[in-house]
């Protein structure tokens, strides 16, 4: 099957041909390849490793909707007429997946591997003119390197110190002569990781091998002067330690390093003092002597050597300093005749070692950039290029959390007329696209759980608002054909075809070590049965669509909604309800077919419906929004709108959202496990059913009689329980009709399309009801949150209070005597 690409595909595949991170970045492949790996070698599940996914593979395995009608694989039930799908109905064949497949969100099974492919991208061959950068780095600015095509622009970033923060900034300096450097920066890149560096797999068996024409990692690291110009006599002077011998005491000081011929190599030491000897004082004649000799050193002249613990920081990350009791390093004698330099002095080995994390978060951040050029082409083409924010790699959101208004924020308008506006004066900034594209695997400050988490409850909000639009079906049918399009399976199809995949960041760097994944500059692996480790990182398939949802998470916390939507669109998913024409399709009409506006109107004044404005403090503009929202099925008969069916719908996935944002910003540590589970108890059906009962609107809600008893025997189960109990929080009752939780949600629903999707006006009106039992929900979840048998620990938070006060007082409204109990 042939795929259809379009332009940003094709941006992608111009700048970015075979993007590798050093653990993040994506890599090019054709179906033909992939015919071609698994005829050699076809996929497995034994050792957990599957290749790259062939994406006519997943579009074979996942038959288009068309494609099913055709041959009569969908039902009657889940195919719908023209008339079904509603006025301008505008199908995206791109997005349906196979009727019969699992709708469930479980976790995809097998591993996807994804390649890591070269550095700079497009970089194949050799070329005469290379390009110079400096590495600035507080007062060090005397690291740089050379690249083989000139980089796109990079943001500052941190690298962490047990001390300090250190800012990195890279400074493009200008084109040079590969062909002058090649030889001198080759040996300097070699002496630095051969000589200085421990267990890099470059030793008598190597693994890697320097071969800087056929590696992966196009780059070479120099010395700089304070001009900007490469510092060859420095370098030449650092390749000419090696084995430079100490001939006399005088030569040895503090700020040197050195090695001994009897300790193991690349044990460096700093020099202490020197030792006093009764026997013999330092004779220079002997000193050859002495190194091919295996006497006794007793009679020799030694000096005190303090042996260097090379660090282990990891820059990547804070490091969180560790009280440990301070251990005295007992200085070892040795003579003076078996010292030699070190390969670097103290201040460029302090210097060096920064140098493996500063090329890895250059690589990565290298990508990200192209990445985020990716989404600013196709999602905001007109985006103003922000001032270049410092890339901490920590949790940005906990960030944006801590400084957001909570009366505004992610309460913006989901109105569809907003999208044919400039509405896109922001972008996403270099570290939440880190964190969206980070798994917890790769151990650093932050990863994607969080922001998945908020993209997951918006695209099922947005989603049910598009399928709300293009279908008239029951909530029932929607929320099959909402459970098709926002599947993992179908998520996991789009990333595919996005190449999204090879953006994931998976596993931590190592650089030393039996589990060395990380390959220094200029070489290549030379070892092929070990070579995965440095060519792929393995991924769960799940973890394609939690990217895709931590990259909508980004967009929405970052740009707010209307450019979130358009990022959906761009991934594929039908979240747009579009004519074949352009334009947005209108919402279905919810009035019954003899219903007028008159009739409405009178029927409203009949049953007294403005008595529930009253009391949820909110005037509706189309009363048919309100009647619906109260009218069940079994009032058919006698109705003047459709039942609320649909109107749950739309209100049930609100409602999840606002409760999620709402739980960020009252605990912005809070796990996602923990964030589920609060969700799901404040959601909880007898809490929703209560407040109806609350504020007496069950009496209102259109019904037969049978239902009716039903509700009114509820309402008095619950006011006599209540008169028992003054606990904020309901238990459940095997007598609760589920008439109560329904008409909450569609009431909610029914607000947000009169509201024109007004997230803002909703939630003002909503709070007042629920805050008594969300806050004590948070506040007391050790005791009263139980889900699946397990209680749910969460530290109770003030910020709750804030956002109370903060509201809209102008919709705020005291509850019931029984629901007013403090917390």
């Amino acid at each position: 099957m042939k795929l259809h690409t379009n332009d940003s595909e094709q941006l992608l595949k111009k700048h970015c041909p075979s993007p590798p991170y050093d653990h993040i970045g994506p890599s090019s492949f054709e179906p033909n390849e992939i015919d071609n790996l698994h005829a050699s070698n076809p996929p497995t599940t034994m050792d957990g490793i599957v290749p790259e996914v062939n994406i006519d593979e997943v579009n074979q395995q996942v038959p288009r909707y068309e494609e099913h009608v055709k041959t009569g694989e969908i039902s009657d039930e889940q195919s719908e007429s023209d008339e079904d799908r509603g006025p301008n109905h505008h199908t995206r064949s791109t997005i349906n997946v196979n009727s019969n497949s699992k709708r469930s969100n479980k976790a995809l099974s097998g591993t996807i591997a994804i390649q890591i492919a070269s550095f700079p991208a497009a970089c194949n061959s050799l070329s005469i003119h290379w390009h110079l950068y400096r590495i600035k780095m507080a007062m060090d600015d005397e690291l740089g390197f050379i690249v083989p095509y000139e980089l796109i622009k990079l943001p500052p970033f941190n690298i962490y110190t047990d001390k300090s923060t250190l800012e990195v900034q890279l400074e493009y300096i200008g084109p040079i002569d590969f062909n002058q450097w090649e030889n001198l920066l080759g040996r300097f890149c070699r002496h630095i990781f051969e000589e200085v560096f421990d267990d890099m797999n470059i030793g008598s068996e190597p693994i890697l091998k320097f071969d800087i024409e056929n590696s992966t990692f196009k780059l070479l690291p120099c010395l700089l002067t304070k001009l900007g110009h490469i510092d060859d006599k420095r370098i030449t002077s650092i390749l000419n330690r090696k084995n430079e011998v100490i001939h006399h005491p005088s030569q040895l000081n503090n700020e040197e390093l050195y090695v001994s011929s009897e300790s193991r190599p690349k044990q460096f030491y700093k020099y202490h003092s020197i030792g006093s000897s009764s026997k013999r004082k330092h004779d220079e004649s002997n000193t050859e002597n002495l190194r091919n000799s295996t006497i006794s050193y007793d009679n020799y002249l030694k000096a005190q050597m303090e042996r260097v613990k090379k660090q282990k920081t990891d820059y990547l990350k804070i490091n969180v300093l560790k009280k440990n009791k301070e251990s005295t390093c007992i200085p070892t004698s040795y003579p003076v005749e078996v010292l030699r330099y070190a390969p670097l002095n103290q201040l460029d080995f302090q210097l060096i070692t920064k140098l493996p994390p500063i090329l890895t978060r250059i690589k990565q951040l290298y990508y990200i950039e192209q990445l985020k050029q990716l989404l600013i082409n196709n999602i905001q083409p007109n985006t103003i290029d922000q001032i270049p924010i410092n890339v901490t790699f920590n949790d940005c959101l906990a960030d944006i959390l801590s400084s957001a208004q909570p009366t505004s924020f992610l309460l913006g308008s989901l109105n569809y007329d907003l999208l044919s506006t400039n509405n896109c004066g922001f972008q996403i900034t270099s570290d939440l696209l880190f964190q969206a594209i980070t798994r917890r695997s790769a151990d650093e400050n932050t990863d994607m759980e969080n922001l998945e988490m908020l993209g997951d409850c918006f695209l099922k909000l947005s989603m049910s608002l598009s399928l709300y639009h293009q279908y008239v079906d029951g909530a029932g049918k929607l929320t099959s054909k909402r459970s098709e399009q926002i599947s993992n399976d179908n998520l996991y199809r789009l990333a595919l075809q996005k190449n999204l995949q090879n953006y994931l960041n998976i596993n931590k760097p190592v650089y030393e070590g039996q589990k060395a994944n990380w390959i220094p500059p200029g070489y290549k692996i030379t070892n092929g049965d070990i070579s995965k480790r440095y060519t792929t990182q393995e991924a769960t398939r799940k973890a394609l669509p939690d990217m895709a949802e931590a990259l909508i998470g980004a967009s929405l916390v970052k740009n707010g909604n209307i450019p979130t939507i358009k990022l959906i669109d761009w991934l594929g998913a039908d979240v747009i309800p579009k004519k074949i024409q352009d334009g947005v399709m209108e919402i279905p009409s919810i009035l019954q077919r003899n219903s007028t506006n008159d009739l409405i109107i009178q029927f409203y004044g009949e049953k007294l419906f403005n008595e529930i404005e009253k009391e949820i403090r909110y005037d509706f503009t189309n009363k048919a929004y309100l009647i619906t929202a109260f009218t069940h099925s079994s009032y058919a008969k006698k109705a003047v709108t459709k039942d609320y069916n649909r109107l749950k719908f739309v209100g049930n996935a609100l409602l999840e959202y606002l409760i999620v944002r709402y739980i960020f910003l009252t605990k912005k540590f809070t796990t996602p496990g923990d964030i589920t589970s609060l969700r799901q108890n404040i959601l909880n059906k007898s809490h929703l059913a209560d407040i109806l009962v609350d504020h007496q609107l069950h009496t209102k809600i259109l019904c037969n009689l049978s239902e009716s008893k039903k509700l009114f025997l509820y309402a008095d189960e619950k006011n006599s329980t209540a008169e028992e109990n003054d606990s904020v929080v309901s238990s459940n009752s095997l007598n609760l009709p589920q008439i109560l939780p329904d008409v909450f949600e569609a009431l909610v629903g029914a607000i947000f399309l009169d509201t024109s999707h007004s997230l803002k006006i909703v939630w003002d009106v909503i709070f007042p009801l629920i805050q008594p039992f969300i806050d004590y929900i948070i506040q007391h979840s050790d005791t009263y949150l139980k889900q699946s048998g397990k209680v749910i620990k969460c530290k109770s938070d003030e910020s709750s209070d804030k956002l109370q006060n903060d509201s809209n007082k102008e919709v705020t409204k005291g509850v019931k005597k029984k629901a007013n109990i403090t917390t």
